[in-house]
């Protein structure tokens, strides 16, 4: 009787094909195949894993945050460049990052969702449907009373500033104005700038941008942090800082100025093949361990 019920369970493994489960496939048995056995995800503190885990909603409407514990197959890596740093080195990994942060990285490439592409104009458009806000939060009425965080603000509303945050994001002003070089003329020359990862790669172009611009003048900016619950956190300490997070705020009692929207994309090896994931099995790869089977390079998706 035993025997027979091992050669039911080795049937049942078996039968499930390339679309099987990380309970019946060993990533290491399959080191000749396509398939994509890793998941890369951010912490919990993260605002891109938030709004990851929000918008990756199954055809059964059941979305990633709701998942208590996600399957043995995925990784937690703290920040966006552990991503890139992890998928560029495993071609059986997928991840997701900002999609300002995969220009430059030759060892990754974003692929489509739901048969989509992760450009500007999509995510203009909703025809791509992993999208989150970039904002800034703070205390008070600091880009009022600040100066320097006021014209600093007022640089981001530019056609300078604006052409920066449209090259890889989506901007919010439509009518922008040309931003006057060397037209800070206030005595605070120093703000922190602290939080996501993912808003840190767009807010150091903005920095340095406005920073040449009013080349008279010597700043001391500081942009960092490791998520974007750093960034609520700072800003919640009400010591001038402005917090940087890559969703909406979670936090009461601060201010909300939004910076952009951004696409999320999800990333795997240059050389996979995967040109194409849907949202459910996205879903099922994070939450039940699916692998994503990847025929070959001739095929347009794991489907």
């Amino acid at each position: 009787m035993k025997k027979l019920v091992k050669m039911l369970a080795l049937a049942l493994c078996l039968g499930v094909g390339t679309f099987a489960l990380a309970s019946c496939a060993d990533p290491a048995s399959q080191a000749d195949s396509n398939d994509i056995t890793v998941a890369i995800a951010r912490p919990t503190s993260s605002g891109t894993r938030g709004a990851f885990d929000e918008l990756v909603v199954n055809s059964e409407g059941e979305a990633l945050e709701e998942v208590a514990q996600f399957a043995s197959c995925v990784q937690e890596l703290g920040e966006t460049g552990n991503v890139i740093t992890a998928v560029t080195g495993d071609k059986k990994a997928l991840g997701y990052i900002s999609l300002g942060s995969v220009a430059g990285n030759d060892g990754i490439k974003a692929i489509q969702v739901n048969g989509v592409d992760p450009t500007v104009a999509n995510i203009k458009s909703g025809e791509y449907e992993l999208s989150r806000p970039f904002n800034l939060v703070y205390q008070g009425d600091i880009l009022q009373t600040n100066e320097l965080a006021a014209d600093f603000v007022k640089f981001i509303e530019s056609t300078q500033g604006q052409e920066i945050v449209n090259s890889e994001w989506i901007g919010q002003v439509d009518d922008a104005e040309e931003y006057v070089a060397n037209s800070y003329t206030g005595s605070t020359t120093s703000l922190t700038l602290w939080g996501s990862t993912s808003v840190n790669p767009l807010m150091s172009q903005l920095v340095s941008k406005y920073q040449e611009l009013n080349s008279n003048k010597t700043f001391n900016f500081t942009v960092g942090g490791g998520g974007s619950g750093e960034g609520e956190t700072e800003a919640q300490k009400g010591n001038g800082a402005i917090g940087m997070i890559s969703r909406e705020c979670k936090v009461d009692g601060l201010n909300v100025y939004k910076l952009a929207d951004d696409g999320i994309a999800i990333i795997v090896n240059s050389a996979c093949p995967l040109t194409n994931v849907t949202i459910d099995q996205l879903y099922d790869l994070y939450a039940n361990g699916t692998f994503i089977a990847v025929p070959g390079g001739d095929e347009e998706s794991a489907s």
